[in-house]
């Protein structure tokens, strides 16, 4: 009777293991990042003068690797323009899948990775609005494509959808 119970709970557990988890949610997921590009758009030229703050976009979940790209990158500015991501609300526009507003908390910059900086918001055109929470990053890198340039980007925040009431598209 142990026996066959032991075997019973076995199978159990095996069959739960080998089932397939499928993701319930959004899967969208914006890193608000710096850029620099890949190659220099005049030739000769310090790479840095062309470096820009953008918030990539991934409609499928975060980057499997720091090659992967994003789906759009939305600009900010440029990198010395004195915009930053913390202490004010800060809308950027996402190609065609909307605009994205941030509000990072001031000095969220200082936080430790993982830790909540602030939240977010995606708002497609004539769509309801996608709440996004914000943690501090500072190391994820991917790439992205801005005006024909290709960038390298590195997060300085992560922020995944929390709206679990839409399917993942």
């Amino acid at each position: 009777m142990i026996l066959s119970t032991i075997l019973a709970a076995s199978a159990l557990i095996a069959t739960i293991s080998a089932a397939p988890i499928e993701t319930q949610g959004s899967k969208h997921v914006v890193y608000l990042s710096s850029c620099a590009p890949d190659d220099c758009p005049i030739g000769l030229c310090d790479p840095e003068d062309f470096n820009i703050v953008g918030a990539g976009y991934f409609r499928n979940g975060p980057p499997a690797s720091s090659s992967a790209s994003a789906s759009a990158l939305g600009r900010l500015s440029s990198v010395g323009s004195g915009r930053t991501w913390e202490g004010s609300k800060v809308t950027t526009r996402i190609g065609t899948d909307g605009a994205f507003t941030s509000n990072i908390a001031r000095g969220a910059n200082s936080l430790a990775k993982g830790e909540i900086a602030g939240d977010g918001e995606l708002k497609p055109s004539g769509a309801s609005s996608e709440p996004f929470v914000c943690f501090r990053d500072g190391v994820t890198k991917f790439k992205a494509t801005y005006d024909y340039e290709r960038y390298t980007c590195t997060a300085a925040y992560y922020c995944p959808s929390i709206d679990v009431g839409t399917a993942a598209q």
